[in-house]
């Protein structure tokens, strides 16, 4: 067998694989000279087989197409040197007269395009299986016995009259396509099965009567004209009352009827629609040879209706709502649709037995009376509609057609759901303005219905398979919400496989959920395909051989997306291989599962194990809780009738929190059933578990102390405010407004802007501490050396030097040789400044927290220096290393081309060429209560080596000096700028009294702790906040007194040089500018970062 098909298969690759017999290559060649085809002429007429002439395996051609550029006649005698010529195509032909009359013993199919100069037929045509003109001359006829030894006859442009002229006993004219102005009776075609009919502009009405000639017919197409307004109403409303009879229309409009059938008297056709509304008709009808239509609509009569006619039709018509209908519909295939429009008649086509096919086009509209215009259709019939404009119907009327398919419509009703029992019909609506929704119970069914206003969501058993092309197709073009969504989350969920049922010993159906297309899947077993009709219908599964008795099941692999399912084939009992408990939820491990949860039970112990997933290898289901078995137990599981059990150890479980998330602001612990609520939130009653929120305040606004005004207290105040107090410097506020994160007040003016305790209380919680909620005017340090060195911003507190004046507090610069310095950044994470003999040492050695009452809370001291990983980067030196929980990164950048602007809380400031900037993060810091705040530690080191002989010119033996001063006037806890001196050198530092706190600026408190000769530590004081930022910065200068090297003798015994002004060593100023604290809340803990900004060298 497969040696033959080999065969096959080499004669048909060979069939273009050879050279035209030499005689019909000559031939070939004088007719495309004669016909001056150009493209013949310039081809290799020998070789013509391999391209547009198709050639059988001897050589000789079969089918031949001539482009005419000539005005020469081509006759039969041109192509009788080809004896197998089967098909011609001739364009711009000039053909001899007799052309289509002259017997040829092999030709069948002959096409001439519009150029040819044959547009008529005035005689019998040879015979034929396909005649196709083009164009024929408008106004000719074309009588039916010319055509009557041609199966297949077609036209394209022109109006012609077809005229049915005789007997056509003996016709095989089975397929017809014409335009024309008028319908012929084809009743005596025999063969006529297809019939294609365009109506021209002109179309002559009266000839409608023709279409009950249609009978026969299993393809009928009939498109609209070009111009005019013929619409489907025009076409079934012209026709006689025989004809109405032959399309048997019905009244579809009335709810609530009752209809009887088959009211008919000595050969009448009496169509007897009675609508009535609790009536008593009698209705006699004596008939002979009539005609009789009688639409008796009454409300509330008795009537009584003798008709004795003789060859009289009578239509009487009366209407009314709600009415009982006598209806003459002989037809089981007859849908009613209710739309309560009286009278609406629609056409029953289901007397059309042979109709298999039926086109509608061009048609100006396509309803009939507002209604779609057929109530039953023929069985197996597809249906094609394009260019129309209709609403759709029920779709029962298509449940017995092949296909429905509507092209470039105009839908005037939502898409319905799916109603079908079967597969069939395939509906497929594209282009036509279709809008609504599609439904899962379109899953399994044949859709198309791209380039549509379709919305909503595309159900899963189709959005599952959108990676693939062919399924992405049917819904293209509308405006689904997840057309162009990833199909990541389609997984065991969405796709399931249940089952494998027999239906013999070669073929199986595949039961499932959402299972797309059979191309889309893989078994590993090489005998086994799959095949079905529609994503999400039954896959059909076929074996080439019975089926094994050794297969017990087979993987199935789905493309897209990647999942994969084993099957029993057949379906046999499950094997449990593990059974794990947590809580109440049971999860079963094993083989031969299903997804299918209907065919799925669980017991435990006796207890029914209420199912949440199923799978082929796993079950999870939940029995009561808090569970009460203990000990082992049985668990026995159903699947499809089939039964596994096994014994398990069952563990009771602790008791639930009330409620069990804790409101999602805590954790259950489920041995005692009480919720452990995050940092940040309590439990006050049973009604607020973990609810009400464990106030702070981390800053406040300010206001100036002589006028007072509105302040807003900002921190976390929970959505639970209940009794809210707010208590200032032991005086009671009303509240003006409180939130989530903020509280207003209006406060009075007061003396001076001092630090204010706020106490804040609310749900019986009571929260402390210090803010300065006024400011007043800021004093400069040494009031700026007086208004010849400097002037005072007393918003600020800030100096502005005049020329030749420098530093924080404006003192002269000084002048002279100056040594150069260097900066070094250690192991440890300080930074070393050092200028001849001198060296300062900046460093943040610590964190601590503190209490309400300003004690550090024993053990929570960290220290910072040492221990850390460094890494180079640019001009930053990065150190990182993890205490606990708490993560430190400690970042010094280096400013070596230009000086660095700066702007923090409303400040602006410079950090000079050749400075540096420090940074601190500090992760996860946990507060161990909530009124506890954080102090940061500094401290600097001064060190004068007098071993080195290097400038013995100054008072190096002097001890050295501090200075503090604030630029309040409020109290003296709090320095803004401190001195520290020896040797001639001077570090400056300064802390601004502002910082940020979660964002918004708020005061800030800087402590000296300590100091002595060769040390100081400062302390600066952070709210309880979120995130806290901090700003203080130094720099490195030289005293007015500095003497340079060159000003005394080298040995230090000679006369120092006198200078009237002091001399100013160069050095490189330090600026650590900004400490950056923030504290970030996350999973019951607190982020604390700190960012020291900067420590800036100048050199003067």
């Amino acid at each position: 067998m497969k040696f033959v098909l080999l065969i096959i298969l080499v004669i048909i690759g060979t069939i273009n694989c050879v050279d035209l017999q030499p005689s019909e290559a000559q031939c070939l060649k004088n007719i495309a000279t004669k016909a001056n085809d150009v493209s013949l002429i310039n081809s290799n007429i020998s070789a013509i087989c391999l391209n547009s002439v198709v050639c059988n395996y001897n050589g000789s051609l079969i089918d031949i197409t001539i482009n005419q550029k000539s005005s020469e006649i081509l006759t039969w005698d041109d192509f009788k040197c080809f004896p197998f010529l089967y098909r011609q195509t001739l364009y711009n032909s000039t053909l001899s007269t007799d052309f289509l009359y002259t017997k040829n013993p092999n030709i069948r199919e002959i096409y001439l395009s519009s150029g040819s100069n044959l547009n008529t037929i005035d005689q019998e045509v040879i015979k034929l299986s396909v005649l196709f003109m083009e164009r024929m001359k408008t106004g000719s006829t074309l009588k039916a016995s010319f055509l009557k030894n041609i199966s297949n006859f077609k036209m394209s442009t022109g109006l012609i009259t077809f005229e049915v002229d005789q007997n056509q006993t003996g016709s095989i004219l089975n397929t017809l396509s014409i335009n024309s102005d008028s319908l012929s009776n084809f009743s005596s075609l025999p063969s006529l099965r297809v019939f294609s009919f365009t109506f021209g502009d002109s179309f002559d009405n009266s000839t409608l009567e023709n279409l009950k000639s249609f009978k026969t017919l299993n393809t009928l197409t009939l498109i609209g004209p070009t111009v005019g307004s013929l619409i489907i109403s025009d076409i079934f409303e012209l026709l006689t009352p025989s004809s109405k009879t032959l399309f048997k229309l019905s009244s579809n409009n009335n709810n609530n009827n009752n209809n009887n059938n088959n009211n008919n008297n000595n050969n009448n056709n009496n169509n007897n629609n009675n609508n009535n509304n609790n009536n008593n008709n009698n209705n006699n009808n004596n008939n002979n040879n009539n005609n009789n239509n009688n639409n008796n609509n009454n409300n509330n009569n008795n009537n009584n209706n003798n008709n004795n006619n003789n060859n009289n039709n009578n239509n009487n018509n009366n209407n009314n709502n709600n009415n009982n209908n006598n209806n003459n519909n002989n037809n089981n295939n007859n849908y009613n649709n209710n739309n309560n429009n009286n009278n609406v008649e629609q056409i029953n086509l289901s007397n059309f037995t042979n109709l298999r096919y039926i086109t509608f086009g061009g048609l100006k509209t396509f309803d009939y009376n507002g209604l779609f215009p057929f109530s039953a259709l023929p069985k197996q019939l597809t249906i094609y509609i394009y260019k129309g404009n209709f609403p759709l119907p029920d779709f029962k009327l298509f449940e017995n057609s092949t296909l429905v398919r509507i092209m470039d419509s105009n839908i005037t009703t939502p898409f319905p759901t799916s109603q079908f029992k079967n597969q069939n019909p395939e509906i497929a609506i594209t282009n036509s303005l279709l809008k609504g929704e599609i439904d899962n119970s379109w899953c399994g069914r044949k859709i198309t219905v791209s380039s549509n206003l379709l919305g909503g969501v595309i159900p899963d058993c189709f959005f599952c398979y959108l990676n693939i092309s062919s399924v992405a197709g049917l819904f293209s073009g509308n405006q689904f919400t997840n057309y162009n969504k990833k199909i990541d989350n389609c997984g065991y969920s969405e796709i399931q496989v249940y089952n494998i049922t027999l239906k013999s010993e070669y073929t199986f159906i595949l039961n499932g959920k959402n299972l797309g297309i059979s191309s889309n899947l893989i078994s590993n077993q090489k005998n086994i395909t799959f095949m079905n009709d529609a994503p999400g219908a039954p896959i059909t599964g076929y074996i080439n051989t019975v089926v094994p008795t050794n297969l017990s099941e087979f993987e199935l692999k789905f493309n897209v997306p990647v999942i994969n399912f084993i099957v029993s084939i057949p379906p046999r009992p499950p094997k449990i291989s593990s059974v794990y408990q947590y809580n109440s939820t049971i999860t079963i491990y094993g083989t031969l599962f299903t997804f299918d949860m209907s065919a799925t039970n669980v017991s435990v112990g006796g207890i029914e194990c209420k199912l949440n997933y199923t799978s082929s290898s796993y079950i999870k289901c939940d029995i009561p809780y808090p569970v009460t078995l203990s000990g082992i137990q049985k668990v026995i599981l159903n699947v499809y009738h089939y039964t596994a059990n096994v014994s398990t150890l069952i563990k009771q479980t602790d008791l639930p929190c009330n409620p069990n998330n804790c409101n999602g602001n805590g954790i259950c612990d489920p041995f005692y059933g009480v919720c452990n609520c995050f940092d940040g939130w309590l439990t006050i009653g049973n009604d607020t578990v973990c609810k009400v929120a464990n106030h702070s305040i981390s800053s406040t606004s300010q206001v100036f102390s002589d006028t007072g005004g509105i302040v807003t207290l900002y921190g976390f105040f929970g959505t639970i405010h209940q009794d809210p107090q707010l208590l200032v410097n032991s005086e009671w506020f009303n509240i003006i407004s409180i939130d989530n994160s903020s509280i207003k007040i209006s406060i009075p003016p007061s003396i001076g802007d001092g630090l204010t305790n706020i106490t804040f209380i609310q749900n019986n919680i009571s929260w402390s501490g210090t803010f300065s909620i006024y400011r007043d005017k800021l004093l400069c340090p040494n009031n700026c050396g007086g208004p010849m060195q400097g002037i005072c911003s007393f918003l600020t507190g800030e100096c502005t030097c005049e020329n030749n004046f420098i530093g924080f507090d404006c003192q002269p610069s000084p002048k002279g040789d100056i040594p150069s310095s260097t900066v070094k950044i250690g192991s440890t994470g300080s930074t070393t400044i050092k200028n001849e003999q001198t060296e300062f040492q900046i460093s943040i050695s610590s964190i601590v927290e503190v209490d309400f009452n300003g004690n550090e809370i024993k053990d929570s001291l960290i220290e910072l220096q040492g221990n850390w990983t460094i890494n180079k980067v640019n001009n930053k030196s990065i150190f990182n290393k993890t205490i606990e929980t708490t993560t430190f990164i400690l970042t010094i950048e280096e400013i070596i081309e230009n000086d660095k602007f700066f702007k923090f809380a409303g400040n602006q400031f410079t950090v000079k060429k050749g400075g540096i900037k420090i940074s601190l993060s500090i992760s996860n810091w946990n507060y161990q209560n909530n009124l506890n705040t954080l102090r940061v530690k500094m401290f600097s080191d001064i060190i004068f080596d007098n071993s080195k002989n290097i400038n013995t010119c100054n008072n190096n033996n002097s001890p050295s000096s501090i200075e503090s001063s604030s630029s309040s006037n409020s109290n003296g806890l709090d320095i803004n700028y401190i001195k520290f001196s020896l040797g001639g050198k001077v570090l400056q530092g300064r802390f601004q009294n502002k910082m940020l706190s979660d964002g918004r600026s708020t005061t800030t408190l800087t402590k000296l702790i300590s100091k002595n000769e060769n040390q100081i530590i400062i302390g600066l004081e952070l709210p309880h906040c979120t995130e806290c930022l901090l700003d203080p910065d130094f720099s490195v200068l030289v005293s007015p007194n500095f003497n340079s090297s060159s000003s005394c003798t080298p040995n230090g015994n000679g006369r120092p040089w006198l200078i009237p002004v002091a001399v100013v060593v160069p050095i490189v100023g330090v600026t650590i500018i900004a400490a950056f604290i923030i504290i970030i809340l996350k999973n019951n803990s607190t982020k604390l970062k700190i960012f020291m900004k900067g420590i800036a060298m100048k050199k003067f």
